[in-house]
């Protein structure tokens, strides 16, 4: 599931910094005004991410992922094929808000998987190794959405809009990848049962053994 949240993440953060430079170097609208125009997808992430822990208890964490990856996935790329230098920024809040309600979904059925896939005493190791996923993702994603958009900063608005375009089809294709990881969690994702710390030896106890009658000398 690391590589999951590492797709999550990248996703995330490779989105809301190629939408804030297109929206305010080719729309050309203030930061906070660009800030309302993406707090659709935060809003949204934020509101289903509990529903999907509700709805754990009925459905098996595979399908939540896949169905929340999926959104994300459409969400994502919606926007990317509405990016334009004539887009007017209201066109993204519906696309905004898919992307985010389908990130949400994600949030509580990662954290659960990867806690069952260990024993519970490398619970903590694990739980350390999926925050780096995420850190990592986000990262990279900065990394990778400035060096497409790094050298445009002189460019026509067209080129920044194909630039920014682009730049959303890669994030996507991160949590294309999270979909097809996803599909073969191992038991649906459900939590398996915790492995016995000392395996059961079919030897008799020697407790459980006759006692037999000490021979006098």
């Amino acid at each position: 599931m690391a590589w999951a949240s590492w797709a999550t993440y990248f996703c995330i953060f490779g989105t809301q910094l190629a939408m804030t430079l297109y929206l305010q170097a080719v729309l050309h609208i203030s930061a906070l005004e660009a800030g309302l125009v993406l707090s659709p997808m935060w809003l949204a992430s934020s509101l289903v991410a509990p529903l999907s822990g509700a709805l754990m208890q009925r459905v098996q964490p595979r399908w939540i992922l896949v169905g929340g990856f999926a959104a994300f996935f459409l969400g994502t790329v919606l926007t990317a094929l509405l990016v334009s230098p004539e887009a007017p920024w209201g066109v993204f809040v519906v696309t905004l808000l898919v992307a985010g309600a389908g990130a949400g979904f994600t949030f509580a059925p990662l954290t659960t998987v990867a806690m069952g896939e260990v024993p519970p005493q490398e619970v903590g190791g694990a739980s350390g190794t999926l925050e780096m996923a995420r850190m990592l993702g986000s990262a990279v994603a900065t990394a990778v959405v400035g060096a497409v958009l790094g050298g445009t900063a002189a460019s026509s608005l067209a080129t920044l809009s194909a630039d920014s375009r682009n730049a959303l089809l890669v994030t996507a294709l991160g949590v294309a990848a999270a979909i097809v990881t996803t599909l073969f969690l191992k038991n649906g994702g459900l939590p398996g049962a915790a492995p016995d710390t000392q395996e059961q030896h079919d030897d008799t106890p020697e407790s459980a053994a006759p006692a037999g009658r000490p021979i006098k000398p």
